[in-house]
């Protein structure tokens, strides 16, 4: 039953535009407020000059205010949360649930001083749990597939409802902004590939060696609003999609649930072991516990120099700077989901798609020439004839005690997935009492369904909504910018005489 103390909560109502709650945020917030209200300014005044005929309606006129406004937009979308995240991000300052409390502590520390080594663990956690849930000692660790004494989790959707987002967020508010101004910008770049010539742009570059390049640019002017707006659009429906998914379907009890395609939301507790240590890098200074899905990358920061020369034979030297995977691993450990009435077994290694948040730690240091063993194969000082400056681990993962939130297929358990020590056969009492045990005798994996698609992520319910959108912004804006676009090329192409 849903607590109707909850709705207001939960409903973002109509328009939904929020100031962050971190003070440097408010600040990027407010100078992004004005940098769009400056382009504002700048772009009505260069058409009101156009329309004087004091300035011409080219890309060169119009392409400052739209900077400044498309950077103002940038640092407003960077910062501004949704209501209903900003409303949990106040919950969890004020309840100071489990994961708030390791965050709050976290921060950047010297790990190894001869390495210079720096480990950093982010002070947030946005996919943490909201209120308060079961520590450890609560867990029944002989009969790990019962209700606890404690009930369900505080933050289960059957207890306080599953949020709804505004029809109107900051981020349609900007996108129908930035649209709206670029929309004229676009026309002239489509223009202008189109009425790009062959022979003219010979005349400037001296040369015919460089057709390919002057058809490149030509398709690259005209085609490239189209492909973009393809991109966003086909991007959102798929979006669009999980959050329907997750609004509207209804998550089970666990000690209720039945076999078949299931929505679940609970608590991450251990199975028939720990999980064994992750060691990232497969360095065992750098080793992680209690990990359930987990993956790291390891990054190398190459400075490379690039010589060019233009049609006056000018050299220019540049130096550039740019990180590069070197090497990846992951892994995934199957445990059992608990909300608090029962548990089952998962095996996240089953599903392909999967949200593990933010970064759990990273690790960064110099390059230095004469540490074999910590670079392994890369410890030259040239990396495909650059040069290599740092080194960068960062670890992703699902740990045990932390928030879990999936849809996903549950079957029957196989055999060989059954440890003798468990009990999972119903006992007399609860034959007797006709008690609900399905949960012991099934298992969970990323099966597909007809109409759901299936994912695991950290965190629950709530925080999985908490950046959630309307489809007024997933469909329709999106929708209409790609219609214009269209509209627009078409319309172009039959001004031209291409």
């Amino acid at each position: 039953m849903v607590n109707d103390s909850n709705e207001i909560f939960l409903d973002s109502g109509f328009l939904d535009v929020t100031m962050p709650l971190k003070f440097w945020h408010k600040f990027i917030w407010i100078l992004g407020i004005i940098l769009v209200m400056i382009g504002l300014i700048l772009h009505a005044s260069i058409y009101y000059l156009i329309y004087e005929e004091q300035a011409s309606f080219t890309i060169d006129s119009l392409i400052m205010p739209i900077l400044i406004l498309i950077l103002g937009s940038t640092l407003i979308l960077y910062v501004a949360p949704t209501q209903l995240k900003r409303k949990l991000q106040e919950i969890r300052q004020n309840t100071k649930p489990r994961d708030y409390l390791i965050r709050s502590e976290a921060g950047s520390e010297l790990t190894d001083f001869w390495k210079r080594e720096w480990i950093h663990k982010p002070t947030s956690d946005d996919r943490g749990w909201v209120f308060k849930s079961p520590g450890e000692k609560y867990w029944d660790k002989k009969r790990k597939y019962d209700p606890d004494d404690t009930g369900p989790v505080l933050e289960h959707p059957n207890l306080i409802g599953t949020p709804k987002p505004a029809e109107i967020s900051t981020y349609g508010i900007i996108s129908i902004i930035i649209l709206v101004n670029l929309f004229p910008v676009i026309y002239l770049i489509i223009s202008e590939g189109l009425s790009l010539e062959y022979i003219e742009w010979k005349l400037t570059e001296g040369s015919d060696d460089n057709i390919y390049k002057f058809y490149l640019i030509k398709y690259f002017l005209i085609f490239t609003p189209l492909i973009l707006s393809l991109i966003w659009f086909f991007y959102s429906i798929v979006l669009s999609r999980r959050i329907s998914d997750t609004i509207e379907t209804p998550t089970s009890y666990i000690r209720s649930m039945t076999a078949g395609n299931i929505e679940l939301v609970g608590q991450v507790r251990y199975w028939q072991s720990k999980p064994p240590t992750v060691y990232v890098g497969r360095d065992y200074s750098r080793a992680v516990d209690n990990l359930t899905s987990w993956n790291w990358n390891y990054e190398i920061l190459v400075e490379t120099t690039h010589v060019e020369t233009d049609k006056n034979g000018n050299i220019k030297t540049e130096k550039r700077q740019t990180w590069h995977t070197v090497e990846s691993d992951s892994g995934n450990y199957s445990y059992v989901l608990h909300d608090g009435t029962g548990g089952v077994l998962v095996h996240p290694g089953t599903f392909k798609l999967q949200n593990l948040g933010q970064y759990i730690a990273r690790w960064e240091c110099p390059h230095n020439v004469f540490d074999y063993d910590l670079y392994q194969g890369t410890f030259h000082r040239t990396w495909n004839e650059g040069r290599i400056l740092r080194h960068k681990w960062t670890l992703f993962g699902l740990a045990i005690g932390d928030p879990c939130y999936l849809i996903g297929y549950a079957k029957p358990r196989d055999p060989k997935n059954r440890d003798i020590k468990e009990q999972i056969e119903m006992s007399e009492s609860e034959i007797l009492n006709n008690e609900h045990v399905q949960n012991r005798l099934l298992e969970v994996i990323g099966e597909d369904g007809a109409t759901n698609e299936a994912r695991l992520e950290r965190g629950s319910e709530l925080a999985v909504l908490a950046n959630s959108r309307s489809n007024i912004e997933y469909l329709l804006i999106p929708g209409l910018n790609l219609t214009l676009i269209i509209s627009i090329t078409f319309y172009s192409f039959l001004l031209s005489s291409f």
